[in-house]
């Protein structure tokens, strides 16, 4: 059972080693999420869909402050841990992301639609991102991303479905049926 204080955290993963830091994440019994995406590679002149991690090197970890900031004490030139914005870079307070952020970002970057539809990366690490929160706040309320939260915005002439993490990343999704969006 996880602790009352535990918070989603991102981790900036250096050196391709996100997949060695999750397991050990894992281990020490801590909930892990790597935001996944399909791509089409052509390899040997076949073209085959491949999962890849959607923001290279970004993890995230449920688990509290003091573990995570003592798991980074211990292996320091892995990972750095997303702070609050505002602060110098040495005295930074992790950055905790709220609960139903976090929720609606897996739900939004873990579902592929039949129709090839996927979470598009729209920004990362973004402290300005008070252009993605203007708009109508809706949660989804059927098919694959019912549940999630956010706002529906107009982009490159497309309106999408926006979900922010502060400060870490910012995607999107098209082709929601309107009859699956509620306005809060």
């Amino acid at each position: 059972m996880e602790p009352l204080d535990s918070h989603w955290f991102a981790l900036k993963v250096f050196y391709n080693q996100v997949v060695p830091l999750k397991q050990k994440l894992e281990q020490a019994d801590c909930r892990t999420y790597l935001p996944m995406t399909l791509v089409e590679e052509c390899r040997q002149g076949r073209i085959r869909k491949v999962e890849k991690p959607l923001i290279s090197g970004l993890l995230f970890v449920h688990t509290t402050e003091p573990f995570i900031v003592d798991f980074k004490a211990k292996n320091d030139d892995k990972f750095m841990i997303y702070g609050e914005p505002g602060r110098a870079d040495d005295r930074r307070k992790a950055m905790a992301i709220p609960d139903d952020e976090m929720r609606s970002f897996i739900i939004l970057t873990s579902q592929y639609g039949q129709d090839g539809s996927q979470a598009e990366l729209l920004g990362i690490d973004m402290t300005d991102i008070s252009q993605y929160r203007k708009g109508e706040r809706v949660r989804i309320t059927g098919g694959i991303y019912k549940g999630a939260e956010g706002v529906i915005k107009k982009i490159r002439s497309d309106r999408k479905f926006v979900v922010v993490v502060q400060g870490v990343a910012v995607v999107g999704v098209s082709r929601i049926p309107q009859a699956y969006i509620e306005k809060i």
